[in-house]
C-alpha cells in the first residue's frame, strides 16, 4: 500500500504548510484551543 503524497494530501484532507510540508486544518484548531486554556 503505497500512496504518493498527492494522494494522501487529497484523502487527508491536508493543507500545504508555508514551512514545507503539510498539516490537517483540525489539528492547527486543537493547537490553539490548546494555547487558550492554558493559564498565562
Amino acid at each position: 500500500m503505497e500512496h504518493s503524497v498527492s494522494e494522501w494530501v487529497r484523502q487527508l484532507d491536508l493543507l500545504p504548510h508555508p514551512e514545507g510540508g503539510y498539516y490537517k486544518e483540525i489539528i492547527k484548531a486543537e493547537r490553539q484551543e490548546e494555547g487558550q486554556a492554558r493559564p498565562a
